[in-house]
């Protein structure tokens, strides 16, 4: 009888454990479900986040194409522009350069009081023999002396009524040789005086960025022909004519062999 009433409180005892087990797992079961439905809730929240976030990007995707459009065709109308502002510009400077085609400058000639332009360029004329006539010119004068040297004179820009009378001077100038000022007046120290083309800034920036080609033997000789910038490569290449720093860029690129002593004499 004593065994049976054991077996019995053993069972009770059983199923009150279980009881209570069974309980903790359903909280804990109805704790899991409310997350897994907040779970839910958080991926659809997230999925509707992500689709509106892909809507988003594809306007900000359509809005750059649009942009890389809108930037290509201001590249295209920029670089048509800047090749129009080129030709404008090159336009102005054969303007520029035609007004002074009857022009030579006489530079390194001592400044002095009261001086007179035609007694100066006279004593140039019989310094490298040539004939003066005041009326050959049409006007003369000093210009502003913008050299970074100031002890430099300022040279003298001579406008000639023919460009055949310019053209014997520059002429009489290189036979010549070299030329100092105290031929031109014994009291002048011995400092040499150059007679050259006037040439405009443009030009003048293509002379001196083709003479320094010269100087990295580049080009065999460099000199101006009627206010433009003549070159040769080699004795035996023909003299071209050099028209914009491009061609002094795509010069300086090629891998030619550099010019011997001899030949760039």
């Amino acid at each position: 009888m004593s065994d049976n009433k054991s077996i019995l409180s053993a069972i009770a005892d059983f199923r009150k454990e279980n009881k209570i087990n069974w309980d903790a797992n359903n909280n804990r079961w109805d704790t899991n479900v409310q997350k897994l439905k907040q779970v839910q809730e958080d991926v659809k929240k997230t999925n509707l986040e992500i689709s509106l976030i892909k809507e988003q990007f594809a306007a900000v995707t359509s809005k750059c194409d649009s942009a890389c459009q809108s930037v290509e065709l201001l590249r295209q109308d920029n670089s048509k522009l800047r090749k129009e502002l080129d030709v404008a510009r090159g336009e102005i400077n054969d303007l520029q350069q035609h007004t002074r085609k009857n022009n030579i400058l006489v530079s390194g000639v001592p400044l002095t009081k009261g001086e007179n332009m035609f007694t100066v360029l006279d004593a140039v004329a019989r310094a490298i023999n040539v004939s003066f006539k005041e009326w050959d010119i049409s006007a003369a004068h000093r210009l502003p002396n913008r050299n970074r040297d100031a002890n430099m004179p300022p040279s003298i820009v001579v406008n000639f009524t023919s460009r055949f009378t310019k053209s014997s001077w520059l002429t009489a100038r290189r036979l010549k040789g070299r030329l100092s000022a105290s031929e031109l007046n014994t009291n002048f120290p011995n400092t040499p005086v150059y007679l050259s083309e006037h040439l405009t800034p443009v030009t003048r920036s293509l002379f001196n960025a083709a003479r320094q080609l010269l100087k990295e033997k580049k080009l065999i000789s460099v000199w101006t022909r009627d206010c433009k910038v003549m070159v040769k490569a080699a004795a035996d290449h023909r003299a071209f004519l050099i028209r914009d720093l491009e061609q002094i860029a795509e010069l300086r690129r090629k891998d030619s062999k550099p010019i011997s002593e001899d030949e760039a004499q």
